[in-house]
């Protein structure tokens, strides 16, 4: 009886969404998934989070599509941010886009250097702290502090003392600040 209302749950999901119920057997598709992150929504975000890591190889057809639009790259980004799955395998497609044109496909980017960043990226969060848009500089020095290592503190710590990068904004300088002293802390609790 449970399954039955979970099931009839989910029908009724994808009726209101204006998915039609064949999108609970589908198999996520590069189509489908375009779908789903241009309309931006609640429910297209459920049924993205539903499909996990089965929708990856469709992702990774959106992500290496030229044609594919600033919105699709950033909803894809942003869908792997909340999969609860491994997904290293998408390092370096992301690491593409952290210079990328647009200011949202940058923020989800470097969203998602949080999960799977290493070190070796460390030169190009370090480099973002002095991005024009401020949510890509919050997100840029917590990736740091989440994946940098012991060149990652000196370097923030250079940028913190030279740069002229968000002088005007207090509230920016502090989070670097904070990630700054929460990464050597990592580094510190490590060892």
């Amino acid at each position: 009886m449970i399954a039955h209302s979970l099931l009839m749950g989910h029908f009724i999901l994808a009726g209101i969404a204006g998915l039609g119920y064949q999108s609970l057997i589908d198999p996520p598709t590069p189509d489908r998934i375009r779908q789903f992150v241009v309309r931006g929504d609640t429910l297209s975000d459920l049924w993205l989070y539903k499909y996990g890591a089965a929708a990856f190889p469709a992702y990774r057809v959106i992500l290496t599509d030229p044609k594919s639009t600033n919105a699709e790259i950033a909803g894809v980004l942003s869908a792997l941010i909340f999969v609860k799955a491994r997904k290293e395998q998408f390092r370096d497609l992301t690491v593409s886009y952290l210079s990328h044109q647009d200011s949202d496909v940058r923020v989800t980017a470097t969203g998602l250097m949080q999960q799977i960043g290493t070190p070796e990226e460390g030169s190009i969060l370090v480099a973002l702290l002095s991005d024009e848009n401020l949510l890509i500089v919050n997100a840029a020095a917590t990736a740091l502090a989440k994946t940098g290592g012991r060149r990652e503190v000196v370097a923030m710590d250079a940028w913190l003392r030279a740069g002229v990068a968000h002088r005007d904004a207090p509230v920016y300088l502090k989070h670097v600040k904070t990630c700054r002293d929460a990464l050597e802390k990592r580094l510190t609790d490590k060892n």
